[in-house]
């Protein structure tokens, strides 16, 4: 935590800018204020068709951080090869399924792969995503149900 200020104090100190600069153990920051930024616009958005309340813009906080919660699982599902994994269990599976000459053709193709191939990609923006979305979500209920 304090390594983390310093390294804050420490690109005040340089003149640099801090959204481009400051790496908080190896997580850039740009990334997680742009998600929030697209998040909070897009719940201004729903609160100013719904109506200007309180109300209304928690439950556009959490709509929006919602979708944005299933949109950053399904980027980390996707980038740590699920469905490389299903594909390769269809694949399997119906070779094994298949008639002895199906069989022969499938060898014979050079395309049919029997390894198994594990997609193991990082994309940039699934932390922040799911980081700012679960924030959001999490802060979004803690103030709905303080309104009670």
């Amino acid at each position: 935590m304090i390594i983390h200020f310093y390294n804050i104090l420490y690109a005040f100190y340089e003149n640099k800018d801090i959204i481009n600069k400051v790496n908080i153990g190896g997580i850039i920051v740009k990334n997680y204020i742009i998600i929030f930024a697209i998040e909070a616009g897009l719940t201004i958005i729903y609160a100013l068709f719904s109506g200007l309340n309180l109300l209304n813009f928690l439950n556009g906080t959490f709509t929006v951080s919602m979708i944005g919660l299933c949109i950053g699982l399904f980027m980390m599902m996707y980038s740590d090869g699920a469905y490389s994994i299903m594909g390769h269990s269809f694949r399997k599976f119906n070779y094994m399924m298949a008639p002895k000459r199906i069989k022969e053709t499938m060898d014979e193709d050079p395309d049919f792969n029997k390894k198994l191939r594990i997609r193991q990609e990082k994309y940039i923006w699934t932390n922040p995503i799911l980081f700012v979305s679960l924030g959001l979500v999490i802060i979004s209920l803690i103030a709905m149900y303080s309104m009670v």
